[in-house]
């Protein structure tokens, strides 16, 4: 919900002409990222991807249409210039391609449509201390089986992390304009630290997380 409330306060208001408003999740779950937006934005139609079944029945109660597929290395099953908004909420850092899903999201995306993107931050300010002290980043792993270096036990399959400087970059030339990032809580830290986290999140270059929206075309 954090996520997903930043989203809806820095996402344009929707400009379709012609046709009703559009809007793809990848990775929805079970739709409730999508359902705020929609909201938010009076979409119409909603698509929502993801390989979850369960999360899928849950999409089809919300009135969505739910696509079973994976985002990765495929092609997106809509012609171009389907979507007004493709959301993609901590997903990406879970991609060994990330090339071909954001030239994916590009194609599909209307020529006014924007890109929402959200991800964790490998340069929030808990992990420049913990690497001071020699201790391995929150959210990101050395291995499938087991979880070394860092607290936790729980394996979320991290593939590539992200900072500001970098996701910015990385969506840019993709061929995405006017980048807003705002920072988010990291929901995981313990209870007494997180009024400071939620404090510190006012500075995406430090926050927990990333939440970014970006343009197709130049403004």
């Amino acid at each position: 919900p954090v996520i997903h409330n930043a989203q809806a306060k820095i996402l344009r208001p929707v400009t379709a002409s012609g046709h009703p408003s559009r809007l793809l999740d990848i990775g929805s779950g079970a739709g409730v990222g999508a359902a705020l937006i929609a909201k938010t934005a009076s979409i119409d139609h909603v698509v929502c991807i993801d390989l979850s079944v369960p999360a899928l029945v849950e999409v089809r109660k919300r009135g969505f249409s739910p696509l079973l597929a994976s985002a990765e290395g495929h092609k997106l099953p809509f012609p171009d210039k389907s979507f007004d908004i493709v959301m993609i909420d901590e997903v990406i850092e879970h991609l060994v391609d990330t090339d071909s899903i954001m030239e994916e999201i590009h194609r599909v995306l209307t020529d006014q449509g924007q890109l929402l993107i959200s991800t964790p931050n490998l340069a929030s300010w808990f992990n420049r201390i913990a690497l001071l002290f020699g201790i391995q980043p929150a959210f990101s792993e050395v291995s499938f089986k087991k979880v070394y270096g860092r607290p936790g036990s729980g394996i979320v399959g991290h593939l590539r992390l992200f900072t500001k400087r970098a996701l910015t970059a990385f969506v840019e030339d993709n061929g995405f304009h006017n980048a807003t990032t705002v920072g988010v809580p990291f929901p995981e830290l313990p209870r007494f630290i997180r009024p400071f986290d939620t404090f510190l999140s006012r500075f995406p270059s430090i926050a927990g997380g990333l939440v970014m929206r970006a343009d197709k075309q130049a403004r």
